[in-house]
């Protein structure tokens, strides 16, 4: 959260290096009805960093309901073996029997000829 705090403290600063000399020069009517003497180039910095406050938010209000969630987009041989997930599974699907794809079994060996043979020639 601080170093979030830094980053937008920085980004508005960098904001009012950038905009002090036109506020200096445009004079808003709004900082001359504020100041009594000329508007000087620490006033206009001033002026702007205030104005930037106000508009800017703070770190905890960008971050308050913020949350990280893991969802994973695979499903590996060591997730279906985890019983966390296997917990967890059960108990999103209550109705269902989730112990049956859970179990191993030996796949059976394909029956599709391969794609290279070539009537016994090579």
């Amino acid at each position: 959260m601080e170093r979030l705090e830094r980053e937008i403290d920085s980004s508005r600063k960098k904001l009012v290096d950038g905009l002090w000399q036109a506020v200096k020069k445009s004079k808003p009517a709004e900082l001359e009805a504020q100041v009594s003497g000329p508007i000087t180039s620490e006033l206009a910095k001033r002026y702007v960093d205030m104005e930037l406050a106000q508009v800017f938010p703070d770190a905890r209000s960008l971050v308050g309901e913020m949350r990280l969630e893991f969802l994973p987009k695979g499903v590996t041989y060591e997730v279906l073996n985890d019983p966390e997930f296997l917990e967890k599974v059960r108990q999103a699907f209550p109705l269902e029997d989730f112990d049956r794809p859970f179990k191993e079994f030996e796949a059976a060996p394909s029956m599709q000829p391969s794609l290279f043979s070539f009537g016994g020639r090579a």
